[in-house]
């Protein structure tokens, strides 16, 4: 098995815990694996701002060559919402009934959203 390290300054590949550094002369890490057996590598993730990062990172084996995904979120929206918005038995069959419902981003990120409700209800925005 071929583990070639990323070439992002993002993202850096370390040999698992307990194990010796073994080099094919190419700069890429690479081991051998007898069947049923397993090898780990360490990814560490060095961001510089907080965006989201991403890189494939590329291992061969004798047979195929393929990509593991590797995905850094720098942050994301997180929206504060009541889980129920409850009416009550303050509801005349026949009226209008009212609730103000407070949305609050709590996360580090500006998002969007949109409210849907079914009849019989509806959501009005504040102007």
């Amino acid at each position: 098995v071929k583990v070639y390290p990323p070439d992002s300054p993002y993202f850096e590949l370390a040999l698992g815990k307990g194990r010796k550094a073994k080099s094919s002369g190419s700069g890429t890490a690479a081991d051998k694996v007898p069947p049923g057996m397993e090898v780990s590598y360490v990814v560490r993730f060095k961001p510089d701002a907080r965006i989201d990062y991403s890189y494939d990172l590329v291992v061969v084996t004798e047979r195929e060559k393929f990509s593991v995904p590797i995905r850094a979120s720098g942050g994301s929206a997180l929206l504060d919402f009541p889980d129920v918005v409850d009416f009550g038995d303050d509801c005349v069959v026949g009226y209008k009934s009212e609730k103000t419902v407070f949305v609050r981003n709590v996360g580090d990120r500006a998002t969007k959203f949109v409210l849907r409700t079914m009849p019989p209800f509806s959501v009005v925005h504040p102007d």
